[in-house]
Order: structure tokens, then C-alpha cells, then sequence
């Protein structure tokens, strides 16, 4: 039992008809989601970022001018680490 010769050639027209934009689709919503969730992520880094420079210079004690400034010694938590605001130190 032998094909016909325009068997494959159909076979092969739908497969691409089929595979093709079914291809597109998924490279396109691949690069949406892509985006949205590298976005996600760089505010998230950039929020940290925010946070850490607040904590830093809510600490800078201004002496005299002419003086450099200097981190207050309130600066320090009972582990040794830098004082953070509650809402940085419940994420982690």
C-alpha cells in the first residue's frame, strides 16, 4: 500500500501551517513574560537598593563644617549589623 505523492505534500503544508505560528505565539509571549517579570524583579532590586541608602543616611551624624561626617554609633543593632527600618528587616 503506497501514498499517493500529494499525501506528504499535505501532510507537510498543515504541519507547517501549524507549527509555524504556533512558533510565533510562543516566542512572543515567551518576550512578554520575559519583561514583565525582569521588571518585577528590577524594581524589586532597585526598592532594596532605596532602602539600604535610607537606612545608611538616616544614620550620617553631621559634625561641625569643614568636619567629615560620621555614622552614629546608634548605627548598630544587638547582632552588629547596621540598623534597618522594620519594613526592609521583614523581608527577610
Amino acid at each position: 500500500m503506497s501514498l499517493p505523492a500529494d499525501t506528504s505534500s499535505i501532510r507537510r503544508r498543515l504541519l507547517a501551517l501549524l507549527l509555524i505560528p504556533t512558533a510565533a505565539i510562543a516566542g512572543v509571549t515567551t518576550y512578554g513574560d520575559y519583561r514583565a517579570a525582569s521588571s518585577l524583579f528590577e524594581a524589586g532590586y532597585d526598592q532594596e537598593l532605596l532602602d539600604a541608602a535610607l537606612a545608611i543616611a538616616s544614620n550620617i551624624e553631621s559634625r561641625s563644617a569643614g568636619e567629615r561626617p560620621a555614622i552614629g554609633s546608634s548605627s548598630r543593632s544587638r547582632r552588629g549589623r547596621p540598623a534597618i527600618d522594620s519594613a526592609t528587616s521583614s523581608l527577610r
